[in-house]
C-alpha cells in the first residue's frame, strides 16, 4: 500500500508548545491551554496576525519543545517491515507568513530526523525523499492525487473533505480530542494504536 500522513498536529504534537511561548510573549493565556485553546483565545480577541506570528514560533525556533504523539513511530516501523510505502505531506510555507524568517522546512526535517521518523537512523522510517511541503491546501490535494494513495491520514477535515481528494485513497481523520458528531461520513481515529489497527491489521 501507499500511505501519506500529514504532519503538524497529526506526527507531531504541539498542544503544550503554544501556551508557554505565549505567555513568554506578554499574553495571559492560561499555561494549561491546548493549541485551540490558545488560537481561540487569540481570535476572540481579534488577535489573528498575532497568533499567526506564535504559530511561526512555533513551527521553527520552538519546534524542540513539541514531541510525538503516542504510538504514532511504532505505527511507521510496523508499516515499513510490511513493505508499504509512506510519504509525509504537509501544507507548510518555507517562512512564516509574519514574524522572523526561520526556515519551517529545516525545522521540521531536523526534528523528524531526531525523532527518528524520517531518514534512515533506524531502518524503519520515512525516506527524505518522501516527505513534501506544500505551499497551499490545493497543491496538497494535487500532492496526495499524484502520488496514487491508497490512505492519507491527516488532523484536518477540509484536506479530506476537500472537492479534488481522490475518490480511491480512503480519508482517516485522527484527533485526540473528543468531537461533537459530524456530518461528514469520515470515521474519526483518535489514537494511533486505532489507525494501526485498521490500515495495518495489528496494535
Amino acid at each position: 500500500m501507499r500511505i501519506g500522513i500529514d504532519i503538524d498536529n497529526t506526527i507531531v504534537c504541539y498542544d503544550h508548545v503554544f501556551a508557554p511561548i505565549a505567555v513568554q510573549a506578554g499574553f495571559d493565556v492560561p499555561l494549561s491551554s491546548t493549541k485551540s485553546e490558545v488560537k481561540k483565545w487569540f481570535h476572540e480577541r481579534c488577535l489573528e496576525d498575532e497568533f499567526t506570528n506564535l504559530q511561526g514560533q512555533v513551527y521553527g525556533k520552538c519546534i524542540s519543545m513539541a514531541h510525538l504523539f503516542e504510538d504514532v513511530l511504532s505505527f511507521i516501523a510496523k508499516a515499513s517491515r510490511q513493505n508499504h510505502q509512506m510519504y509525509l505531506i504537509s501544507h507548510k510555507t518555507k517562512f512564516p507568513i509574519i514574524g522572523e524568517k526561520i526556515n519551517l522546512h529545516d525545522a521540521a526535517m531536523n526534528f523528524l530526523s531526531e525523532n527518528s521518523i524520517i531518514g534512515g537512523r533506524i531502518q524503519n522510517s520515512v525516506p527524505f525523499a518522501n516527505v513534501f511541503f506544500e505551499p497551499t491546501i490545493e497543491t496538497k490535494v494535487q500532492r496526495i492525487v499524484d502520488l496514487d494513495l491508497d490512505y492519507f491520514i491527516d488532523d484536518l477535515l477540509s484536506i479530506l473533505c476537500h472537492k479534488k481528494f481522490p475518490s480511491k485513497c480512503h480519508p482517516i481523520w485522527f484527533s485526540e480530542n473528543i468531537l461533537s458528531p459530524s456530518d461528514t461520513p469520515i470515521v474519526h481515529y483518535q489514537s494511533w494504536e486505532s489507525i494501526s489497527r485498521k490500515i495495518l491489521g495489528v496494535t
